[in-house]
């Protein structure tokens, strides 16, 4: 298992109680909680997302379903650069779900936390490997964020 650390931009275009989404974000371990192969992994991802918010006065709940296209990029950490090992990326489907809360403070400014999983269908039964030394792609990620957004009005 890997604690992640990740950097998201997320553009939604509101209608209604509704809103469609395109997003990026760029995920880089943060640490190792196993004992599995050492290896460098990032992740770069791209999506889209429609969602639901449930908003009172100051303070909502929105609900999302945000498919995605992930590229994992591997490489086995070995003591010189010159060692022989092995290396590659890997593009991935995924499926996430989430859940955010938020707070206005004014028109523009709000706090969030949300709360979101992603599933890699295809990497359930079987799990997908770059290369043999290298770990197996995540099935699975769980995140939870806090942090301050903007809103253009």
């Amino acid at each position: 298992a890997i604690m992640w650390s990740s950097f998201g931009l997320r553009g939604t275009i509101p209608f209604s109680s509704w809103g469609v989404a395109l997003w990026g974000r760029y995920d880089a371990p943060l640490a190792r909680l196993d004992e599995g192969p050492r290896a460098a992994i990032s992740s770069a991802s791209l999506g889209f997302g429609i969602a639901h918010r449930f908003a009172g006065e100051r303070a909502g709940l929105e609900l999302s379903l945000d498919p995605s296209l992930a590229i994992l990029v591997m490489e086995q950490q070995v003591e010189r650069e010159s060692d022989p090992h092995e290396e590659g990326a890997r593009a991935v489907l995924r499926v996430g779900a989430g859940v955010r809360g938020y707070y206005r403070f004014s028109s523009v400014l709000r706090a969030v936390a949300s709360l979101d999983g992603e599933l890699s269908p295809q990497n359930v039964s079987s799990p997908i490997r770059i290369a043999p030394l290298l770990p197996p792609v995540p099935v699975y990620t769980f995140g939870a964020s806090i942090g301050l957004e903007a809103a253009i009005p």
